[in-house]
């Protein structure tokens, strides 16, 4: 199901198109703590968290600049996250502390560098960067995106990629061995615009094989693996069910590690998307537009908000009910 580059909004990250895509990630295993979200607050983009019921909600970054794509170490206690200025270029990947402080710089590259992973060891991250291609205009298609490894500190910067594809959110397995992973496909005689599947590759960037198909009827993406490495939650978009003119959707969906046993999560005409297992594996995070009563559906808008349903379909339940977009949910595993 093609999706149209023209959408790509660089200067944040080159997998927001025509749906909220973003990074997912490994769910460490751990008791459940609190959720970051990034919350649109102007021009600029905030982080803030909330206990797992909905209650207790903090602002953790509050700044005139883009701060996303926010994830926790395998031991809870920093987060990785993108920034960059209001012009959204360039985006460069930071890490802080639980509560907001502690800032440090991770990446240089003037170009953008975005969609942290944290390997389990809490001394690297995985990320997926432009850098070695020309910075795109804004009317162009997206420059190709490679994947990257490096420590906290910026230091033992690892190419894992080299294809000149574009590949984005990359997200490593609890057992530090697998890279899951989006990949665009061009689709042939339909300029700018592209199908997206989940692949994998080991984690030193070699033997890349599919998890799900390319497709001209559905894209997969946004993929984060359970606690125990066994299974792989992901976004599945469609055309809305008797729409005509490219109207989407979205549903979840698990699938096991090696691909098979696919099954469906949710059924909605809504989009419901970036989802995230929970440090227990009993439940699962997202972000939808499933209680809006009026008006046409927009990705991101401000209908979206925070929910969590169990991994078996059942016990949906709304945490957030503020009429402000609260998206790409990352959850905190404590010990």
């Amino acid at each position: 199901m093609s999706r149209p580059a023209a959408a790509v909004v660089v200067g944040a990250t080159l997998a927001a198109v025509g749906l909220v895509a973003g990074p997912a990630e490994a769910a460490f295993p751990g008791a459940n703590g609190r959720l970051v979200v990034q919350r649109p607050a102007g021009e600029h983009l905030d982080l803030h968290t909330i206990a797992p019921d909905g209650s207790d909600e903090r602002a953790l970054r509050t700044t005139a600049r883009i701060e996303e794509e926010a994830t926790w170490s395998p031991d809870g206690r920093r987060l990785a996250f993108a920034q960059s200025p209001p012009s959204g270029f360039p985006t460069e990947i930071w890490t802080m502390d639980a509560e907001g402080g502690d800032l440090r710089r991770v990446t240089r590259f003037g170009s953008i560098a975005t969609a942290p992973s944290w390997l389990p060891s809490g001394e690297r991250l995985l990320f997926f960067t432009t850098r070695d291609f020309p910075a795109p205009k804004p009317d162009g298609p997206p420059p190709p995106a490679e994947l990257y490894a490096a420590g906290t500190d910026g230091s033992a910067l690892q190419r894992l990629t080299r294809d000149r594809r574009i590949q984005t959110d990359p997200v490593v397995s609890p057992d530090g061995t697998t890279i899951a992973y989006d990949q665009w496909r061009a689709v042939p005689g339909r300029p700018g615009q592209y199908d997206m599947a989940i692949h994998l590759r080991d984690v030193d960037g070699t033997h890349p094989r599919p998890l799900t198909r390319h497709s001209s009827v559905r894209d997969t993406f946004n993929a984060s693996w359970s606690p125990d490495g066994r299974f792989i939650v992901f976004e599945v978009a469609r055309a809305r069910p008797g729409h005509v003119g490219g109207e989407r959707q979205s549903d979840l969906a698990i699938v096991r590690a090696d691909g098979t046993g696919e099954r469906r999560l949710t059924f909605s005409d809504a989009f419901e998307t970036n989802p995230v297992w929970s440090p227990d594996g009993r439940s699962i995070a997202f972000t939808s537009d499933l209680h809006r009563k009026r008006g046409r559906r927009v990705p991101g808008g401000a209908d979206f908000e925070l929910y969590t349903i169990a991994v078996d379909g059942i016990q949906l339940r709304r945490l957030t009910r503020n009429r402000v977009p609260d998206l790409k949910p990352n959850w905190q595993p404590l010990p």
